[in-house]
């Protein structure tokens, strides 16, 4: 049997919990490319479930880890100028280079797919114009209306016989092609 001590990993975990400046040291592992979270765990004897269920549940956690991801993905863009610098320098070979180029591409886009990744991000968000025409409907009918007799020449007439084209419709906007138009009407 060797001589290390078997640590309980629960335990290790909640140890590390406990004391928040640990994960000041889970952040430079990342930033510094060491590897995620997982190899963090791994390599610290810690359970990864734990460590990833608590970042998504705590905001300042996850905001700190998306920082930490993005200061990775900004030193391997710079690593790969580096690299396109050297080959075109001729100081890497042209299969060499490409291999390299194309593996910490793939890096990128798996760190930042939204900023570096291939595919296209789509809104699909759409507005249903029939439920805003009808609401708008609603509310022009929910609008007072106020009918007011228009005052016309005419003396020897009772208000009551006067033709309904002699009424404004104060509420609603007229309509031009139900006007009367001409000096005979």
């Amino acid at each position: 049997m060797s001589d290390t001590p078997i640590i309980n990993r629960s335990e290790a975990t909640r140890a590390w919990l406990s004391d928040s400046e640990n994960w000041a040291e889970l952040w430079d592992w990342i930033e510094s490319d060491k590897g995620g979270v997982r190899g963090f765990a791994y390599t610290h004897g810690l359970i990864y479930e734990t460590l990833r269920n608590r970042i998504k549940a705590d905001p300042a956690l996850s905001e700190a880890y998306d920082s930490a991801r993005a200061a990775v993905t900004e030193m391997l863009f710079e690593k790969l100028q580096d690299v396109e610098a050297r080959l075109l320098a001729g100081e890497l070979e042209a299969k060499a280079g490409a291999a390299i180029i194309k593996s910490i591409n793939w890096r990128i886009e798996k760190l930042d797919p939204v900023r570096y990744g291939q595919r296209q991000q789509i809104d699909m968000r759409t507005t249903d114009m029939t439920k805003l025409h009808e609401s708008a409907i609603r509310d022009l009918a929910k609008r007072p209306r106020t009918i007011t007799p228009v005052r016309q020449a005419v003396e020897h007439q009772s208000p009551a016989a006067l033709p309904a084209s002699s009424y404004r419709d104060e509420g609603r906007e007229s309509i031009p092609s139900m006007q009367k138009h001409g000096p005979d009407t």
